[in-house]
């Protein structure tokens, strides 16, 4: 059996893990993009029922659903973007600008993942096609790794009111995203390293999917916030000081 068929079913039962749980923890509300997007790999991994990498039939239906993987995935970081964002008042503006820019991005590199448009243009799409969805792959991963963090960055410094699960889910994601850029950008430099490191970013893409499950829990969808000080407390603090104070004299007046 092929080690890389081993590996991608491991990172499929890791996506699913995670899928389950943070339904099961209640999480799933939070992320629905998130969510998506792990039943969309968890999908995707079945493509090697239609034969290895070298089969004609695999390479037309990784093709065809990397598109949408991708798609998914800046979907996901729009998600992370808005989640943080609608933490901060003030800003709105600004975020709805710039949220835009990351759909309208995502459309065009979905476009030039396509496989229908190289055909009608008449370039033969078994090769061009291929390279399309590696630059997307590629690009997209190392832009939504860079976004990422300096989102998480941001939420780390501005931590007020930011649930814990959106800051490890930011982190998450920025290890996520910078290993597919670093793999994809091997993988140009060196020749024939593809196994090698195609089985180390799948090994490591399973470790995250894992870490996904694990910590993003119920509670860490709380936010600790200070209770603001009222009146009330002042006047119950300045009558414990008068306390204090009258007892210490007593004891100095009985010394």
């Amino acid at each position: 059996m092929d080690s890389r068929l081993i590996l991608t079913v491991f990172c499929g039962a890791a996506e699913f893990f995670a899928l389950c749980r943070l339904v099961l923890c209640g999480v799933s509300r939070s992320y629905p993009w998130f969510v998506a997007y792990l039943a969309a790999g968890f999908a995707q991994s079945f493509v090697w029922l239609a034969g290895g990498p070298k089969d004609p039939a695999y390479a037309f239906l990784y093709a065809v659903t990397m598109p949408i993987i991708v798609a998914l995935r800046i979907a996901i970081v729009l998600e992370f973007w808005r989640a943080l964002m609608s933490k901060y008042s003030g800003i709105e503006n600004v975020s709805k600008s710039l949220g835009l820019i990351v759909v309208v991005l995502a459309f065009l590199i979905s476009l030039a993942g396509g496989c229908d448009t190289l055909h009608i243009w008449g370039v033969p799409w078994n090769r061009s096609a291929y390279h399309a969805v590696s630059l997307a792959i590629r690009y997209s991963g190392s832009v939504l790794c860079i976004v990422c963090s300096l989102l998480s960055l941001f939420a780390v410094c501005f931590r007020e009111g930011v649930p814990s699960n959106l800051i490890r889910h930011g982190f998450l994601l920025t290890a996520y995203f910078g290993s597919v850029a670093a793999g994809f950008v091997v993988m140009n430099l060196v020749r024939g390293s593809a196994p090698l490191v195609g089985a180390i970013m799948t090994g490591s893409a399973a470790g995250l999917y894992v870490l996904w499950g694990l910590l993003l829990t119920r509670p860490g969808e709380g936010v600790h916030e200070a209770s603001p000080v009222t009146r009330e407390d002042l006047d119950r603090i300045g009558r414990l000081h008068l306390r204090l104070f009258s007892m210490g004299r007593t004891r100095l007046n009985r010394a």
